[in-house]
């Protein structure tokens, strides 16, 4: 079992009346879960150790038979990770009949079951609860979060648009300089205040 300090949220859809999110806490472990149809070249299998030491949640590691690989790790949601990963891959891989790269592990909250998607990795998580529940943010207050680990957060903000709209932009700042080669994964709002 691999430890990780991390905590996340997920964040569960409620009724459209009441136009709020409820967060559910993961435990902090994360597991490491292998998935690992070849063995792995020693170039490989160093860089796999690296990614796992710690691991951090959501996180995937993907490889190919030709000896490329590629990974992902802090990101918002599972499916994301496996898609960043997947992408690094396939861009270090030589052309060719060889079978194209696949997800061999992926690192998730220790009993993790799903959903793939709706969750925030550990520091998105806890500035979310602090956002939600601190007396000392005033005015309105917004989060916006990517599933590839950026975020954003506002308060003090006088209109619930403007808070929505300073959160999105501030999240899709920090998702632009993020994800080295690839484009970055769009920013939504997550969570925000009546």
């Amino acid at each position: 079992m691999w430890r990780s300090a991390a905590l996340a949220l997920l964040l569960v859809a409620v009724p459209a009346a009441a136009q709020q999110a409820v967060p559910e806490l993961y435990p902090e472990t994360a597991e490491v879960r292998p998935d690992m149809p070849f063995d792995l070249s020693p170039e490989q299998q160093n860089a796999f150790d690296e990614f796992v030491s710690p691991p951090a949640y959501f996180g995937a590691f993907a490889a190919s038979r030709d000896g490329a690989y590629g990974w992902f790790y802090n990101a918002n949601d599972l499916a994301t990770a496996q898609d960043f990963a997947l992408n690094y891959c396939e861009t270090s891989r030589a052309d060719g009949p060889v079978p194209r790269c696949v997800v061999i592990a992926t690192v998730v909250p220790e009993g993790f079951a799903g959903p793939a998607q709706g969750t925030l990795r550990h520091k998105a998580a806890t500035d979310l609860a602090k956002l939600r529940s601190s007396r000392r943010y005033s005015g309105k207050r917004a989060m916006a979060a990517s599933g590839g680990g950026a975020y954003g957060y506002v308060y003090n903000m006088p209109t619930r648009k403007s808070a929505e709209r300073e959160a999105l932009y501030l999240c899709e700042r920090y998702a632009k300089r993020g994800t080295k080669d690839l484009p970055p994964a769009p920013c939504n709002v997550v969570w925000i205040s009546r």
